[in-house]
C-alpha cells in the first residue's frame, strides 16, 4: 500500500505484524483486538487507526477503558464501586449490553461510508464478553460477517516483560491521562490468576500449584481461542520490541471518533441489569464463569 512515509507508523514495514495490519485495513470493516491487559492491544489499535486514516478511512474507536468511564458517574460509583481496581459486575454487564447495540447502530448508520470500527475487547472477567457470545439480536449477524475480525495478540514472554516494564513507567509518569487507567501490576496478576482458573475449568493444562509464573503464551492463547469459538478470529504473535518514541499509545496524530454511551444509554443499561439480576450473587456467578458459552 506504499505507506513507508506515514510518520506515525512505528511497526517495521517488513514485519508480519505490519502486513497483518495492512491486510485488515484492506479487507475488514470491524476489528476488535482482544486479550489480557499488557499484550500490546493499545499499540496495535493505534497503528491500525493510522494506517486506516492514511488509506482514506474515517476511523471510529470503541475501547473498554473509554466507554467504561461514561458509567463512572457519582451516582453509579456510589452504588457500584470498584474493588481493588476491578470494575463492579453491574457496570461490566451494563457496558456489555450497550456495546452490542452500539455496534449494530454504527453498522447501519455508516453503511455507505468508507469507515472502519476499531475496538478493544478484553473479554476476561466479563469485559465486553457479550461481543464474543452468540445472541439473537441485530448485532449478531454483523459480528459473524467476513468483514468482522477479532485479533488476539500473543506476545512472547520476553516481549510481555518489556510491555509490563513500560506500563509501570507510564503509570508513574503518564504521557496521556489514559495511562493512569492502565491495569496495575497487581491487577495484571489478579487477571492472570483468573485466566488460570478458566484454563483449569476448560481442561487446558496449567502450571503446578505454587508456580509463580504470571504469563504463559500457550495457556493464554488456548483459553482465548475457546472463548472466541463463535467468532472469526486470528492470532498474531509479537516477538519484536517496539518503541513508541516517548509518545503515548493513546495519542493519535489524526482525527478519530470515540464511541461513547450517552447519559441516557448508561442509565438504561444499568436499569436493565438491575431488572434482570435482582440478586447480585446470580450476576457475580455468571461473571466468574465468563469463559463459558
Amino acid at each position: 500500500m506504499g505507506m513507508s512515509f506515514e510518520p506515525n507508523i512505528i511497526i517495521p514495514h517488513t514485519s508480519q505484524v505490519y502486513m497483518m495490519l495492512n491486510r485488515l485495513v484492506d479487507t475488514r470493516r470491524i476489528v476488535f483486538f482482544t486479550g489480557l491487559p499488557g499484550v500490546g492491544k493499545s499499540l496495535l489499535i493505534n497503528q491500525l487507526a493510522h494506517l486506516a486514516h492514511f488509506s482514506g478511512y474515517r476511523v471510529y474507536l470503541l475501547q473498554w477503558d473509554v466507554l467504561r468511564n461514561a458509567f463512572m458517574t457519582d451516582r453509579i460509583v456510589s452504588l457500584f464501586p470498584d474493588t481493588d481496581g476491578i470494575t463492579h459486575s453491574v457496570v461490566r454487564r451494563a457496558a456489555g449490553l450497550w456495546v452490542r447495540q452500539a455496534v449494530a447502530q454504527w453498522h447501519q448508520k455508516y453503511l455507505g461510508e468508507k469507515s472502519i470500527l476499531i475496538g478493544e475487547a478484553p473479554l476476561i472477567g466479563n469485559r465486553l464478553i457479550e461481543l464474543a457470545l452468540p445472541r439473537n439480536d441485530a448485532a449478531e449477524s454483523i459480528l459473524l460477517e467476513e468483514s468482522t475480525r477479532f485479533v488476539l495478540p500473543v506476545p512472547s514472554r520476553r516481549i510481555r516483560r518489556i510491555i509490563e516494564t513500560a506500563r509501570q513507567t507510564s503509570i508513574k509518569n503518564p504521557r496521556d491521562y489514559r495511562e493512569l487507567n492502565d491495569a496495575s501490576p497487581e491487577v495484571l496478576k489478579t487477571l492472570w490468576t483468573e485466566l488460570i482458573r478458566a484454563a483449569t475449568a476448560l481442561h487446558i493444562p496449567t502450571p503446578p500449584k505454587g508456580s509463580d509464573e504470571d504469563y504463559d503464551p500457550k495457556i493464554y492463547q488456548s483459553v482465548y481461542i475457546r472463548v472466541l469459538k463463535h467468532r472469526r478470529y486470528e492470532v498474531t504473535r509479537l516477538n519484536v520490541t517496539l518503541s513508541t518514541h516517548s509518545r503515548s499509545v493513546y495519542a493519535f496524530g489524526m482525527p478519530v471518533e470515540e464511541m461513547i454511551p450517552t447519559a441516557s444509554e448508561v442509565s438504561n443499561s444499568i436499569e436493565e441489569v438491575e431488572h434482570h439480576y435482582p440478586k447480585l450473587c446470580t450476576l457475580e456467578k455468571e461473571m466468574e464463569e465468563w469463559y463459558v458459552s
